[in-house]
Protein backbone atom coordinates (compact mmCIF):
# COMPACT_ATOMS: atom_id res chain seq x y z
CA UNK A 1 0.00 0.00 0.00
CA UNK A 2 2.84 2.19 0.57
CA UNK A 3 4.40 2.08 -2.86
CA UNK A 4 0.69 3.62 -4.02
CA UNK A 5 0.55 7.13 -3.95
CA UNK A 6 -3.17 7.21 -3.96
CA UNK A 7 -3.94 4.73 -1.59
CA UNK A 8 -1.34 6.48 0.82
CA UNK A 9 -3.43 9.44 0.12
CA UNK A 10 -6.90 7.61 0.74
CA UNK A 11 -5.81 5.90 4.32
CA UNK A 12 -4.43 9.54 5.27
CA UNK A 13 -8.10 11.28 4.42
CA UNK A 14 -9.70 7.99 6.16
CA UNK A 15 -7.61 8.46 9.12
CA UNK A 16 -8.02 12.07 9.61
CA UNK A 17 -11.87 11.60 9.00
CA UNK A 18 -11.80 9.17 11.58
CA UNK A 19 -9.43 11.09 14.07
CA UNK A 20 -11.83 14.27 13.67
CA UNK A 21 -14.51 12.30 14.51
CA UNK A 22 -13.35 10.82 17.67
CA UNK A 23 -12.01 14.22 18.87
CA UNK A 24 -15.59 16.46 17.71
CA UNK A 25 -17.50 13.82 19.35
CA UNK A 26 -15.42 12.44 22.34
CA UNK A 27 -13.51 15.76 23.56
CA UNK A 28 -12.90 14.65 27.53
CA UNK A 29 -10.01 15.72 29.75
CA UNK A 30 -11.57 14.94 32.66
CA UNK A 31 -13.34 11.72 34.47
CA UNK A 32 -10.54 8.77 34.59
CA UNK A 33 -8.16 7.04 32.32
CA UNK A 34 -10.47 5.59 29.46
CA UNK A 35 -11.97 9.00 28.70
CA UNK A 36 -8.25 10.74 28.20
CA UNK A 37 -6.99 7.89 26.72
CA UNK A 38 -9.80 7.87 24.07
CA UNK A 39 -9.07 11.51 23.40
CA UNK A 40 -5.66 11.19 22.74
CA UNK A 41 -6.27 8.00 20.54
CA UNK A 42 -8.35 10.85 18.33
CA UNK A 43 -5.29 13.34 18.08
CA UNK A 44 -2.96 10.73 17.09
CA UNK A 45 -5.16 8.98 14.75
CA UNK A 46 -5.79 12.58 13.60
CA UNK A 47 -2.49 14.06 13.10
CA UNK A 48 -1.13 10.58 12.12
CA UNK A 49 -3.40 11.18 8.76
CA UNK A 50 -2.30 14.44 8.51
CA UNK A 51 1.32 13.19 7.88
CA UNK A 52 0.08 10.57 5.85
CA UNK A 53 -1.54 13.06 3.75
CA UNK A 54 0.85 16.08 3.45
CA UNK A 55 4.18 14.62 3.39
CA UNK A 56 6.42 13.00 0.86
CA UNK A 57 6.38 9.69 -0.01
CA UNK A 58 10.01 8.93 -0.09
CA UNK A 59 10.13 9.96 3.25
CA UNK A 60 7.94 7.23 4.64
CA UNK A 61 8.52 4.60 2.41
CA UNK A 62 11.65 4.10 4.07
CA UNK A 63 9.67 3.24 7.53
CA UNK A 64 7.66 0.73 5.81
CA UNK A 65 9.87 -1.17 3.03
CA UNK A 66 12.10 -4.31 4.56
Amino acid sequence: MISDPGMVMIGGAVRVGLGLAIVIGHDIWSGGVLPVAITLFGWALYLSGLLLLFAAQERLSPYWTA
